[in-house]
């Protein structure tokens, strides 16, 4: 009997590192935005960094604590804390790259509670054909200067947290792990 008259019951396996899927869409459209100076592309990348650093606290936090599903609800700034106390890291929050994260977190909390914004400005000289309205504090931040800074920063803060856990799999680039095995052969009439 061959190989061809046999089946094979398997199992396959893989794990999705979300946090990584999550900054690899920041990176993208981070690059999208510097190709087309898109002021949307921006916005998706400054998102998505935020999005992928909590992610990525929660994947250290659930291999790191045996209670972190106790603690999964508190503020994103806690959950930095409470790993960093446990990897001896005293963040300066006053310094890049700790510092972005607070710029960052300020404006995807922003966005996720946003709400209408009416802007006032006074000009002198006779109206213009093409006017300068005045531009909300999120709305200044979705450049390319900013985002590019604020990415850069997620992925050094990420990748020094990663070093000092020990962990050896998920770290910001290494999307998935996958695998499998045989669990037995058969014959097609079994």
């Amino acid at each position: 009997m061959s190989n061809m008259d046999q089946i094979f019951e398997h199992r396959l396996d893989r794990t999705l590192f979300t946090h990584t899927e999550l900054f690899s869409i920041a990176e993208t459209a981070l690059e999208r935005g510097r190709e087309h100076s898109n002021r949307s592309e921006y916005v998706t990348a400054l998102v998505m960094a935020a999005f992928s650093f909590e992610a990525y606290l929660n994947f250290v936090g659930e291999n790191k604590f045996s209670f972190w599903n106790d603690v999964d609800r508190i503020p994103v700034r806690n959950k930095l804390n409470l790993i960093c106390k446990n990897v001896d890291l005293q963040p300066d929050f006053s310094r890049r790259p700790y510092q972005s994260l607070i710029e960052l977190w300020r404006f995807r909390n922003f966005l996720a509670h946003a709400r209408t914004e009416t802007l006032e400005v006074i000009q002198d000289g006779p109206p213009s054909e093409a006017p300068e309205y005045p531009e909300t504090e999120w709305e200044r931040q979705c450049t390319l200067k900013t985002a590019a800074r604020l990415v850069k920063d997620v992925r050094i803060v990420s990748r020094d947290l990663h070093e000092r856990t020990g962990m050896t799999v998920g770290v910001l680039g290494q999307i998935a792990v996958q695998g499998g095995e045989i669990l037995r052969k058969r014959r097609p009439d079994e």
